[in-house]
């Protein structure tokens, strides 16, 4: 009687190991990094996308957080922003005063989109990059004190900029 306990025990053993194998395998996947220029992506007119600067990236987001910091955000946000109203009305209620964001870094730059339109000021190209960026709020807590709190982000900001000729490649 007693082998047939330890049978099973080892059996019910073998199961659970064998269980703990076959779910760990699951938590492996492979998702590739999209590049423009090695996976294809291409804007409307079908050609490579063009990366935008690295600089000029980094001027827009620099924008944006000096127009958190005027508490002027609605200037730079887009007329298409989701609950954008919502979002103005909560800065100017829920934000302290006193409370300031910084950019601790700049992270992975991708270019989206990429377009050439017509404007009154000439040809512009207009592209929507995503770029991920490391934040700093500080601000004084009147019941906690000074308070720090670091965040990365990832913000999806349109960039338009006077259009190279075609024939200067």
């Amino acid at each position: 009687m007693i082998w047939k306990w330890r049978i099973l025990l080892g059996l019910v053993g073998l199961a659970c190991s064998t269980q703990g194998v076959l779910f760990a395998s699951e938590f492996r996947s492979i998702l590739p990094i999209l590049k423009p220029y090695a996976s294809g992506i291409t804007n409307t007119s079908g050609k490579p996308l063009k990366p935008v600067p690295r600089k000029e990236v980094t001027n827009a987001v620099k924008q944006v957080i000096d127009a958190w910091n005027q508490n002027q955000l609605d200037n730079v946000l887009d007329d298409s922003f989701y609950d954008r109203s919502r979002l103005v009305d909560a800065m100017a209620t829920d934000v302290p005063r006193d409370a300031r964001l910084e950019t601790l870094s700049v992270g992975d730059v991708q270019t989206l989109n990429s377009e050439v339109v017509d404007t009154p000021e000439g040809r512009m190209s207009r592209s929507t990059v995503m770029v991920s960026v490391k934040t700093q709020l500080t601000f004084n807590d009147s019941s906690k004190g000074y308070q720090r709190r670091e965040g990365t982000n990832t913000y999806i900001l349109t960039i338009t900029e006077p259009a190279e000729d075609e024939d200067e490649h």
